[in-house]
């Protein structure tokens, strides 16, 4: 075994550097398909201006990446302790089964057995309730955003207003 790690590392090092991606590579391939603090920050900013436009009750509105990792979340004044978290876990749900949690609401009512499993399977993570929705870069889902504080239909048409074309 430490044969074949020697042998391992000498190859590697033996390498030509130019023929070792650099950082900077890297980052000019995935770039395309990174959800930035800034795009986050503009679809949290879409969803508020749209619950203002239609007179929604105070959001909470959280974005996460690919990873389901918080990228942005905002609670507005008045949005009651839990809307976060509903609006994380929405989030959540749509990146983890990669359709909008709409579509886990609905299976929850069709096959209760199935989206129940998938909620012990998640630890709890995810909702079965409307407003989250894929964030995508072409066909590549970059992330989702989640939406709570009013109806699950407001919630989801808050969260689509910045992902209209």
């Amino acid at each position: 075994m430490n044969f074949a790690l020697a042998f391992l590392c000498a190859l590697v090092l033996a390498t030509p550097a130019a023929a070792q991606p650099g950082v900077d590579d890297v980052r000019k391939e995935n770039r395309v398909n990174v959800l930035t603090l800034g795009q986050a920050e503009a679809l949290i900013a879409a969803s508020r201006a749209e619950a203002k436009a239609k007179g929604m009750k105070p959001l909470a509105i959280v974005v996460l990446d690919a990873g389901g990792h918080l990228v942005a979340a905002v609670r507005e004044d008045g949005a009651t302790m839990l809307r976060t978290d509903i609006a994380s876990a929405k989030a959540w749900t749509a990146i983890g089964l990669g359709t909008s949690s709409r579509a886990y609401q609905e299976m929850a009512e069709t096959r209760p057995h199935f989206a129940a499993s998938l909620g012990t399977i998640s630890a709890g993570r995810m909702a079965p309730a409307a407003g989250g929705i894929l964030i995508k870069s072409g066909a590549a889902i970059i992330g989702a955003i989640g939406v709570s504080g009013d109806t699950p239909d407001n919630d989801e048409l808050a969260a689509r207003a910045g992902l209209r074309d």
